[in-house]
Order: structure tokens, then sequence, then C-alpha cells
């Protein structure tokens, strides 16, 4: 069974001060993690690089990726100096026509506002033969683990534009999705019902689907939302 809509995987944290030596290493072993899950994860080129640069591949290398996270720095209109407190970013995408992976990061942001926050996101391709193994839990988990071990977020999710939005969620508070990270800073996960379940990752929780991710749907997870609680689904710093 099929998913009518896309998803995406996103990791999101709080602010949290990083240099731009700190978030490129970081984003190596991100880059690294991902290649081993699936081979449309395995190449990247920058978004926005002129035609000729955009067709290579991006040297997922630590010197290069804090080239491309520096010239991604937010500066003041006024002066054209750097703003620190926004961090650092860089978007990337496979390159594949076909079935296109996305990839965007914002790291390194120190400011205290809902309307910023550090992130990880993945957007995945339409489901099709080469990226059915990203729609379901083996595919879509092991991306997860990978933001998780790479840039460890407060939060993390596998989920649909459609799902997030019927949740209504704003202000840094976590989505859940087909598969949902919380940390252990907030607190213990209990025990959840069908068709979820809990395990451990890392220094926290992964709740995800038992089964087809097509079967789980909003009001699905406004149960879960409710066996979790607000405190564990409460707003990100």
């Amino acid at each position: 069974m099929s998913l009518s809509e896309q998803l995406y995987v996103g990791a999101y944290w709080s602010a949290r001060a990083e240099s731009v030596e700190a978030c490129a290493a970081r984003a190596v072993v991100g880059f690294e993690r991902l290649a081993s899950v699936d081979e449309l994860l395995g190449s990247w080129r920058l978004k926005g690089a002129r035609r000729a640069a955009a067709r290579l591949p991006f040297d997922t290398r630590v010197e290069s990726v804090m080239q491309a996270l520096a010239a991604g720095r937010n500066r003041r209109d006024d002066d054209g100096s750097v703003i620190d407190a926004l961090g650092f970013s860089l978007g990337v995408w496979n390159g594949d026509g076909a079935d296109p992976v996305g990839l965007s990061i914002r790291c390194g942001i120190s400011a205290t506002t809902p309307a910023l926050s550090n992130s990880v996101v993945v957007t995945l391709p339409e489901q099709s033969t080469r990226s059915a193994g990203l729609y379901g839990r083996p595919g879509a988990g092991q991306i997860v683990a990978a933001l998780v071990e790479a840039w460890e977020p407060d939060w993390a999710t596998v989920t649909s534009n459609s799902l997030r939005e019927a949740q209504a969620v704003g202000g840094g508070r976590p989505v859940l999705g087909f598969v949902t990270y919380l940390s252990a800073s907030r607190g213990e996960v209990p025990t959840v019902s069908a068709p979820f379940h809990v395990e451990r990752l890392a220094a926290g929780s992964l709740i995800s689907v038992d089964g087809d991710f097509a079967a789980v749907d909003s009001a699905a997870v406004s149960r879960l939302a409710a066996m979790l609680g607000p405190n564990l689904l409460r707003p990100t710093g």
C-alpha cells in the first residue's frame, strides 16, 4: 500500500551556539551515515549553485562543508556584517531528476526565538520503485538514527505536510509522525499501544509505526499524542 504524498524527515533543537568547525564535523557524520542507508542519499550537489557547478558532486569532507556553511551565513542589509546569532546554513540535493532528495541544514543558531531553530530536514522523493525503501520503518528509522547520531536533536520526525498540518502545532512543539524521536531530556516515554511501539535510540526514545505507514492517519497520531501527554510534547527550549 502506497502513501499518497511525500514524506520529509526533520530533526530540530533549540539554541545551541556552535562554531562552523563543529557544525561541519556533525554534518560530515550525517552525510556518512545517510550514505549507508540508501544510494539515493549517497551523493549531493549544492542548491543554488551555478548550473555548471551544480552538476558536480558536492565534496562532503569537512573543509568543503565548512566553506559551504560559512557561505550560508546571514548578513545585515545595511553593512553586510555577519549576524552571529543566526548561525550557518547549507542546502544540497542528490542531483537525481527522477527521485530527488533535498537536504537543508541550519546550525549554530544561538538566538532564542520560536521563529528560529536549528534543524536538518531531508525531503524525500515521491514513493517509487527506487525510493520505496525510504517509505517504511527500516529506511525511515535509519534516516532518523543518522540525524540523531550526528546532530543530537531535541526531537525528530518522519511525517507528511498534511499530518503536520492536522496537528496544528507551532512554537517548537514536536510534530508526531510515522517515526518520532524524543530526547531523554523531555522525560520518560510511556508504553504506547498499536500501531506504535517504543525503543531506545541514543539518548532518547524512538516511537515508530508497526507495519504499513499508509495505515496511519491523523486520528492515530492524535491518540499517540494523548498517550504521550503534554509534558513530552512541550515546545523546545
